[in-house]
């Protein structure tokens, strides 16, 4: 069922202070680019791959290889799907995305005058925000080829990859144009009323 937000918050809620809204952003999407994490599994393909090739193992031997990488591999990637790191903040001004040093290129301000809807989607273990901009919001893509480049980079160069990509959480998404934000450690309904608090006369749509 989907509603639109009419109530008015009773009060402040955890992440909340009288001044904003801090929320933590699923790991998958505030640490890597978009698809990056699945990185993972391809280290530890090649790892199983060059094992066996090199070493020759019986068919036993490999099986069980590829079973422990391959729970190595889904048990990363599961973790940073319920990892949240504090990549999302509200207040008076607007939202504010990325890391928290105002001026770095993984960080994006964008002022509740570019907002057009606030949709709020339930999600396995917290929820889901999608920023509807405006028309007239000026939006800066991340074309293909810098995506697959960010790809690139966090598979060749894992420490480095992983620490200075840029991540999923920043990349605007088309039709609508809209940020899509998965927060963890949220209720929809905390999330709801801290955000009417904040922006006053923007819609803000529940379903889930």
């Amino acid at each position: 069922m989907t509603m639109t937000n009419i109530i008015e918050p009773t009060g402040i809620g955890a992440g909340t202070s009288n001044s904003g809204y801090s929320g933590f952003v699923r790991g998958t999407a505030a640490r890597f680019p978009r698809g990056g994490v699945w990185s993972f599994a391809a280290w530890y393909a090649l790892g199983a791959a060059a094992f066996i090739w090199g070493s020759r193992p019986t068919a036993a031997f490999a099986a069980v290889v590829i079973v422990v990488l391959a729970a190595a591999a889904a048990g990363l990637i599961w973790a940073q799907g319920r990892a949240g790191y504090k990549r999302f903040a509200a207040d008076a001004g607007g939202l504010h995305l990325g890391v928290d040093s105002a001026g770095d290129e993984r960080r994006i301000d964008v002022p509740w005058t570019d907002v057009q809807e606030l949709q709020i989607v339930a999600a396995s273990y917290g929820t889901r925000l999608q920023v509807v901009l405006s028309p007239a919001a000026q939006v800066r893509f991340r074309s293909a080829g810098r995506q697959l480049a960010d790809l690139a980079f966090m598979f060749f160069v894992p420490v480095a990859g992983a620490r200075r990509n840029f991540p999923a959480v920043l990349v605007p998404h088309r039709d609508p144009v809209r940020y899509q934000i998965p927060l963890v450690k949220v209720t929809s309904a905390e999330l709801q009323a801290a955000l009417a608090r904040l922006a006053p006369g923007i819609p803000i749509v529940v379903s889930g």
